[in-house]
């Protein structure tokens, strides 16, 4: 009931509408409205339908997606970070005013390429993992996953060369547990490859330096040491991410609701101000200091799409299942050395620096 349902397929247009009308004046079903940034239009069978249309218990096994006719989405410029099911309320464009119409149609071959390779792969799920609701943090907005959500598509922010990263699978708002836990790909567990501080070497590489060796989020060389390290890790993460997606100063705690703010701020020492730590992350990385604040972050996540798709279409072509998840993959276990092998060189070739890689078999 999206608004953008229509541009998508005509079956949702004035003639859908009319019906669900229609049933609502019938009393078959109820219909809620929805509001922008509080979430879609939903409708429901009331129990009047369900005495006249009996179909019994249904299975997942029942219903199908319509393939995405567009894998090419440009939205509307935004310069918050997407969040990973921010493609729910996207409105398909291809303006090509400015832009190649043959380059264009190269990125959408690669993720049609993609789609395809991903609707042949013997993916699997159990229990809980076979549906899940995906919600959008600091909105009342949320969708239903399934497995049945295979396609996948590249969003753009406001510019063809910024965003850019590849949504729409049930696997990449699957809590991490549950895809280690009951996700299959071939008859075997899965294992996550995934890339070290991405955004970080990206801009050493963009200003062409070489970052000091180890952990980038370690700014002492003995924080992972300490107790609370994952904490304080995720959370400098964080701030870092919020440095090159800022167009201005960052003066406090970042984060889409109260409770994250709150959770970055208590991974520092009690007393510790935002701009004392933001200093901290500066001073270490001053060969790139001049990336901050200055909006590049949805440029560098163009890099990391076309990255993973480029690694993503490495692993099929070597007959490698793969599940792209932004700045990594899954892939079955007995694949993780191969896929790592892949995604290191396709970093070489494509910011021309040495990027390192964790392979994960559990969630952190």
């Amino acid at each position: 009931m999206a608004n953008s349902a229509s541009r998508l397929t005509p079956i949702f247009g004035k003639t859908a509408r009319k019906v669900i009308d229609l049933m609502a004046g019938l009393g078959l079903i109820t219909k809620v409205k929805g509001y922008p940034y509080r979430g879609p239009t939903t409708i429901q069978a009331t129990p009047k339908l369900r005495e006249r249309l009996s179909l019994g218990r249904i299975k997942w096994s029942a219903l199908r997606l319509e393939d995405n006719t567009e894998v090419l989405v440009l939205k509307r410029d935004n310069r918050d970070e997407p969040t990973e099911d921010d493609d729910t309320d996207a409105v398909p464009t291809r303006s090509e005013n400015a832009i190649d119409r043959e380059w264009l149609d190269s990125l959408a071959e690669d993720v049609r390429s993609i789609n395809s390779a991903i609707l042949k792969a013997p993916i699997e799920c159990y229990r809980t993992a076979m549906a899940h609701v995906s919600e959008r943090p600091g909105t009342a907005l949320a969708s239903l996953m399934t497995m049945h959500h295979l396609g996948l598509r590249r969003i753009f922010n406001g510019s063809w060369h910024e965003g850019g990263r590849l949504f729409g699978g049930f696997w990449q708002t699957m809590p991490r547990t549950d895809r280690f836990k009951h996700l299959r790909i071939a008859g075997q567990g899965i294992g996550l490859v995934d890339y070290g501080q991405l955004f970080l070497r990206i801009a050493y590489a963009d200003a062409g330096s070489t970052p000091e060796p180890g952990d980038l989020y370690d700014l002492t060389g003995q924080d992972a040491l300490r107790p609370g390290w994952k904490p304080l890790r995720d959370a400098r993460k964080k701030l870092v991410n919020a440095l090159f997606f800022r167009r201005a100063p960052l003066k406090q705690w970042p984060g889409a609701t109260l409770a994250e703010v709150v959770q970055i701020r208590s991974a520092f020492q009690r007393g510790t101000k935002p701009s004392d730590a933001i200093q901290a992350i500066k001073d270490k990385h001053a060969p790139i200091v001049h990336l901050f604040e200055r909006g590049h972050g949805l440029r560098f996540m163009r890099i990391e799409g076309d990255l993973i798709v480029a690694v993503t279409l490495a692993l099929f072509r070597r007959g490698v299942f793969s599940l792209p998840i932004h700045d990594a993959v899954a892939v079955p276990r007995s694949d993780v050395e191969v896929a790592a092998t892949v995604m290191r060189a396709e970093a070489r070739r494509a910011i021309g620096a040495d990027v390192p890689v964790e392979i994960q078999f559990a969630a952190r």
